[in-house]
């Protein structure tokens, strides 16, 4: 009777391990399409539009993981508008979250 107890409490928790080493599905993939990227010439960064957050009131592109607003500048190019698909930046360039666009920038300030 105390054996069945000592395996099923192993059980649980190897069971629990599993679930800790389990990858989070919402978290942007670093996978990278050679048609959504910008080449940042100066820096040699290339930039990857990731995912395009709807929020109640706002839109934010996340660009490299990291979170981007319009007004907001990537280098020197400024976000003008975030779409449901791309990122229009003041220049007129657009970055596209499923296409082939490449977007030269310069990060000197």
């Amino acid at each position: 009777m105390l054996i069945n107890k000592i395996i099923v409490i192993f059980l649980i928790c190897l069971i629990s391990l599993n679930a800790h080493s389990q990858i989070d599905p919402t978290k942007p993939s670093q996978y990278r399409a050679k048609g959504n990227s910008i080449s940042v010439k100066a820096a040699s960064t290339s930039l990857n539009l990731e995912v395009i957050k709807l929020l109640a009131s706002k839109r934010v592109a996340v660009i490299n993981g990291r979170t981007y607003n319009a007004g907001q500048y990537i280098g020197k190019e400024q976000v003008k508008i975030i779409l449901l698909d791309k990122v229009i930046f003041r220049s007129g360039k657009e970055l596209h979250l499923f296409g082939h666009s490449v977007v030269k920038i310069s990060n000197r300030g």
